[in-house]
């Protein structure tokens, strides 16, 4: 009943040292970064600013976007050219992500090149 305000929600921060051992049984824990793996958080991945998240594309249908992927990777010398500027311009998400041994890295490399051809 009523409305819900700001002030009904408390204020967490990525400070662990401001919380006792009862509140931090309660957190989900991610593994420390081991073996070489680079973090950066998410405002820095260049994936995340050009909308790798997004689930649509308003001016495209999905058969639309399904078509172009397509289209996009049995394009070798353009498909290649993106990879490049990928690895060589977007240096938070690809250290991020690339050096994420448990995750599928050329699935990310290839979503990930297509997200940059395009257009926003």
């Amino acid at each position: 009943e009523g409305s819900i305000s700001p002030e009904d929600f408390e204020e967490l921060t990525d400070d662990i040292d401001t919380y006792g051992e009862d509140d931090l049984a309660t957190f989900r824990k991610v593994p420390a970064a081991k073996d070489g793996r680079i973090l950066h958080t998410w405002d820095k991945w260049e994936c995340y600013k050009a909308g790798f998240y997004e689930t649509t594309k308003p001016d495209m249908t999905k058969e639309q976007c399904m078509e172009a992927y397509r289209s996009f990777l049995a394009d070798i010398p353009r498909f290649e050219g993106v990879l490049h500027k990928v690895i060589t311009e977007w240096k938070h998400s690809c250290e991020h992500y690339l050096t994420n041994v448990s995750m599928n890295r050329i699935a990310w490399l290839g979503q990930f090149a297509a997200l940059v051809t395009r257009p926003r």
